[in-house]
């Protein structure tokens, strides 16, 4: 694809993001999943390369490397609530790459934004290129999001350890594997987490809720002992 793209994207910057968006959405059929967003398909990139389908942050992924092949330098933008594509030469537009490699003025970001998160306020900064690690957190996030609704414990354990592993700094990825250990009935575990949780946020809003937790914890760990 990245072969094809550096063929015919050809002219300024903005016309070059209008011919990989054709070639996209057109050439190359990929698409939003709005039929079944939440199916976990859609954030694997083997996957989405193979069904041609995904969500805004895997479909993006997908546009960035095709279009770095072509000679764009395309970064992620993760604008909150949906994932989006920008340009370092050509910073005054995105690429929706869930709706078919739109391009979309700042103006239009501030207008997808209201759309789908009414109360929120839209900044300049959520326009900012994601770094890496932030992407791959997201996208794991969404994962996680997706086993916890399902029940798939085991797996959403995988996500927030990948997840950890990234952000080790961030104690909510204590909080968070400490809820999914519960659901295992890895109690001891969940116990570990959670106090080391409090050990980092002593400041925590939930400060008060985890201690019931943990308290709960121990109570359940001494009855199957």
């Amino acid at each position: 694809m990245g072969h094809e793209a550096r063929g015919v994207c050809t002219g300024s910057t903005a016309e070059r993001l209008a011919q990989l968006s054709r070639l996209f959405a057109g050439r190359w059929s990929f698409h939003g999943n709005r039929d079944d967003y939440y199916d976990p398909r859609n954030s694997f990139l083997n996957d989405v390369l193979d069904r041609r389908t995904g969500i805004p942050i895997t479909l993006s992924l997908v546009y960035i490397e095709v279009g770095r092949r072509a000679g764009l330098p395309l970064v992620g933008i993760g604008m909150p609530g949906h994932f989006l594509v920008g340009c370092a030469d050509c910073t005054d537009l995105c690429v929706d790459a869930f709706s078919q490699g739109a391009l979309l003025t700042r103006e239009e970001c501030a207008a997808r934004l209201r759309e789908l998160q009414p109360e929120a306020v839209f900044r300049p900064e959520f326009l900012e290129p994601a770094d890496p690690r932030v992407i791959l957190t997201r996208l794991l996030n969404n994962l996680l999001g997706i086993f916890l609704q399902t029940g798939s414990f085991r797996k959403a354990l995988l996500a927030v350890e990948m997840i950890f592993c990234l952000q080790p700094g961030e104690p909510e990825w204590l909080r968070r594997r400490a809820l999914v250990q519960c659901h295992l009935k890895n109690y001891a575990r969940a116990i570990a987490d959670f106090e080391r949780y409090l050990e980092r946020a002593p400041g925590a809003a939930d400060h008060e809720e985890v201690v019931q937790q943990l308290a709960m914890l121990h109570r359940l760990r001494g009855m199957i002992n």
